[in-house]
């Protein structure tokens, strides 16, 4: 809270048309942020929940503004046939190795997936699209065993795409003025596609919801060990 408070009053005066959320980890292993939450869950979902959430409290965005204000989900292709990570499971640290990172990634994934379509139906006014960039040579392969990285670089280097170009379809699902009056609109890079069928079922999105926003009241309850 007191970051986005920090983040409100660097912004007062100057309210938001456009939000990319696109933050992401693979984690190496599991464990727990200060919070206590399980570390790729909180980056890749809790956080842009908490953010997102706080941005429309502090009445940030601003909903008078033609065209409507937008906010793109940096999501994965990987939230496909993963496991789905159930409402009331979301505070949980499962234990899981460098074999298994790759596979609770893809569940982060989902979960953030399933909150931008959420996100779609609960924010008149704004538009809310997510999207899977493709391979990008990042960093986000940091963490991987010691002995794979010299495989891993020229790989990157050779078949991933640069960030610059990886970016263009977040900035066209944020800029285009063909997509005003949508919201909810998933893209594969440049493919419109429709997401897991999990990510649109609407009771399923509402109990992540209800379930995110009392993990994230918990925690703020409480102090940071």
């Amino acid at each position: 809270d007191g970051l986005l408070d920090r983040l409100g009053d660097a912004l007062a005066g100057r309210p938001l048309d456009l939000a990319i959320c696109n933050a992401g980890a693979v984690a190496s292993a599991d464990r727990r942020t200060p919070q206590g939450f399980e570390h790729m869950l909180a980056v890749n979902y809790l956080a842009k929940h908490a953010l997102i959430a706080g941005l429309r409290e502090r009445q940030l965005f601003d909903l008078d503004r033609r065209p409507a204000p937008r906010i793109v989900i940096v999501s994965s292709e990987a939230h496909r046939d993963a496991e789905l990570i159930e409402a009331e499971a979301l505070g949980a640290c499962p234990a899981f190795s460098t074999r298994g990172a790759v596979a609770r990634y893809g569940s982060t994934k989902l979960a953030l997936t399933i909150f931008a379509q959420e996100l779609a139906r609960r924010l008149p006014g704004i538009a809310v699209h997510a999207m899977c960039p493709g391979a990008v040579a990042t960093e986000i392969a940091r963490e991987a065993p010691r002995w794979s990285q010299p495989l891993l670089r020229p790989v990157f280097r050779r078949l991933f795409q640069s960030p610059q170009r990886a970016a263009e379809p977040a900035l066209y699902l944020a800029l285009a003025p063909q997509l005003e009056g949508d919201t909810g609109l998933y893209f594969h890079q440049w493919t419109r596609k429709s997401p897991d069928p999990r990510a649109r079922d609407a009771e399923r999105g509402r109990a992540q919801w209800d379930a995110t926003e009392a993990l994230l009241a918990r925690a703020r309850a409480s102090p940071s060990p």
